[in-house]
């Protein structure tokens, strides 16, 4: 039974479990939210989300996507944390992505940050396949895993009164969700996503 697992088992998060959104293959814009999940601080899950284009050459355009956690008390919004996707694609296929972090307080004075710690790792990417880590209870607040690995760091790249502020709310913060929304300038059918709350990562690439 479960008593039998040892300390250290149990110690051994789940992997990801994944959830795939059903983006439109006809339409230009979509947008999705979660439902909310119960989260108990100072343990605050990790959000993925992994991008897949398959073998699917997208169509010359432009896109923009955000992915987006946020994280709430009973009264309602405490903070968000947004990684925002501008993607370029050429009648060549090339692909130029660049993104940004954002990560907002509310109810509070002089509440943003914004980084582009991420972009010059996105830049490399010659495709859109990638996976990307949220991590509200990190100071690396965003990360990317594979292909390429960066992280973006709070301390680092916001004031530090933003950094106190933002591990003085993770006390009140009782749920959290996670939304998607895409724009493109053609149709959004090349590319996959999905997101997991909660659980580890393992690289599948061998």
């Amino acid at each position: 039974g479960i008593d039998d697992l040892t300390e250290e088992e149990e110690a051994q998060p789940d992997a990801v479990v994944w959830i795939p959104i059903t983006v439109p293959h006809r339409q230009a814009s979509y947008s999705f939210k979660s439902k909310f999940v119960d989260v108990s601080p100072p343990k605050l899950p990790n959000i993925y989300v992994r991008f897949n284009t398959g073998d699917n050459s997208p169509p010359p355009s432009t896109v923009t996507i955000s992915v987006a956690v946020d994280l709430n008390d009973e009264a309602g919004i405490l903070a968000s944390m947004v990684h925002k996707y501008d993607i370029e694609i050429k009648a060549d296929g090339s692909f130029k992505t660049t993104g940004r972090e954002r990560v907002r307080l509310y109810r509070l004075w002089k509440n943003q940050c914004e980084s582009r710690r991420l972009s010059p790792v996105l830049r490399q990417l010659d495709n859109f396949d990638h996976v990307l880590q949220m991590s509200p209870g990190s100071l690396n607040l965003y990360s990317l895993l594979e292909p390429l690995t960066r992280s973006m760091n709070l301390q680092s790249q916001c004031t530090s009164d933003m950094t106190r502020k933002w591990f003085q709310l993770h006390g009140q913060i009782t749920k959290m969700k996670f939304r998607f929304f895409a724009k493109s300038s053609h149709k959004l059918n090349w590319f996959t996503v999905e997101y997991g709350i909660g659980g580890k990562f393992e690289s599948e690439m061998m």
